[in-house]
């Protein structure tokens, strides 16, 4: 299992978790400690997980493919291409590192992954009709589905769910 806070792995019965120090509460409801993954390799939100890093790898991709044609397009003039191609790869690579943010989140299923991939389907909006159909998507998981907010679970709370 992983700790709540800075997702290390925690051992079995852990009170504390032993990288952050922070105290391991458990659920009332089904006993595991609250916020954390039953495994290392399972995602809270595994859809815009996915989507989050597959647009980060194609931005990077993106970013390396500018460089390459900002070379190729320099006739010669190498520094000049490598500047110009990384001065343009660097808002790919913002991108990319957008994305890589939002997929952690989302894997982790923190209010910052549901705030970043809020913002980037805001501007998916714009990108019609593709952008406009990845938006939609992201904000029917966003606001329907999102697992793990990162809020502990309370006794009041858990007392009056039933």
């Amino acid at each position: 299992m992983l700790c709540a806070y800075c997702h290390s792995e925690l051992s079995e019965g852990a009170e504390s978790c032993a990288h952050c120090g922070a105290e391991v509460r458990m659920s009332a409801t089904s006993g595991s400690p609250v916020g954390a993954a039953a495994d290392l390799g399972k995602s809270l939100n595994p859809g815009l997980y996915k989507l989050h890093t597959f647009f980060s790898y194609l931005y990077l991709l993106i970013a390396v493919a500018v460089l390459l044609v900002a070379i190729a397009a320099s006739r010669g003039q190498v520094f000049v291409g490598v500047f110009i191609g990384l001065l343009a790869g660097l808002i790919f690579l913002g991108l990319a590192a957008l994305h890589r943010y939002a997929a952690k989140g989302a894997r982790f299923g923190k209010d910052y992954g549901r705030a970043t991939s809020f913002a980037i389907a805001c501007l998916w909006l714009l990108g019609f009709p593709i952008g406009t159909i990845l938006a939609i998507y992201v904000f029917t998981k966003i606001f329907k589905s999102w697992e793990g907010s990162g809020e502990p679970e309370t006794a009041a709370a858990a007392g009056s769910v039933g």
